[in-house]
């Protein structure tokens, strides 16, 4: 566990593997869970649509219980008709489950679901978000957690879906991830590349609109028009904006445990 000096330790897997807890029978009460999916590639070529962000699980107040909890980190999916791998905690009778975000449509194609759904290439529709969000505790964590479809198109291809309240806006901007909170800024949690996203996560990739005129990739590490999002955020890759360019790479997802400092 990395400790910041606050009171908690955090337990951050960037890769499978499994968390131990020797505690009480009664759990360690007054713990945090962030699960984020992978994120979407972004759509190739002229008008590629941005790739939808992985899907953001922030579980407050979780009780964690003596045992083996396994911990899956879904991959960001490739530029192109790839989308972003599911990230999972807990154990498969009870999992927290972060879907991994749609690709985003090349040129003329619909956006993919997942957990943000892929911008539209022009013309065509976006990607349905089907990360739900939810005011309840999951009993299914597919119906639970934050995620949106992606753009429609705007003067080219729709940015891709993210994780935050904002959708994505005019001229393909990939829509802003959630915002988890200062607690989980880059040097608190050891990863200093997760400094410049302020604790936000799941960031929709930038759709690749005429070169020079797209928008930016959504905070949250999406990525601009064909480049890759930020590997440990669930940002979505940008879509391609010259002929034959393939979209950048969606970022990987992270699971993060935060404890108590007594675990």
């Amino acid at each position: 566990g990395l400790e910041p000096g606050n009171g908690y330790r955090y337990h951050v897997f960037i890769a499978p593997g499994n968390l131990e807890v020797s505690c009480p029978s009664i759990g360690i009460e007054g713990c945090e869970i962030i699960v984020v999916g992978g994120g979407g590639g972004g759509g190739t070529g002229w008008y590629g649509g941005g790739g939808g962000a992985g899907g953001v699980i922030q579980y407050p107040d979780y009780t964690l219980l003596a045992g083996t909890h396994p911990v899956t980190v879904g991959a960001g999916g490739a530029g192109g008709s790839n989308s972003g791998g599911d990230s999972i905690y807990g154990q498969p009778n009870d999992p927290l489950t972060a879907l991994g975000g749609g690709y985003g449509g090349p040129r003329g194609a619909a956006g993919e679901q997942g957990g943000s759904g892929g911008g539209v290439g022009m013309p065509n529709t976006p990607g349905e978000g089907v990360q739900e969000s939810s005011n309840s505790i999951p009993s299914n964590s597919r119906t639970y957690g934050h995620g949106s479809d992606g753009g429609p198109q705007a003067y080219g291809a729709g940015g891709g879906g993210a994780a935050g309240a904002g959708n994505p806006g005019p001229q393909g901007n990939g829509g802003a991830g959630r915002d988890c909170g200062a607690t989980y800024d880059g040097p608190l949690i050891g990863y200093p590349s997760l400094n410049p996203h302020n604790g936000y996560f799941g960031g929709g990739g930038a759709g690749g609109n005429y070169p020079g005129t797209s928008g930016p990739g959504g905070v949250g590490g999406g990525g601009n028009a064909g480049q890759a999002a930020v590997d440990m955020t669930g940002g979505g890759g940008g879509g391609g904006q010259n002929n034959g360019q393939a979209g950048g790479s969606g970022g990987d997802g992270i699971v993060i445990i935060r404890a108590p400092d007594a675990l």
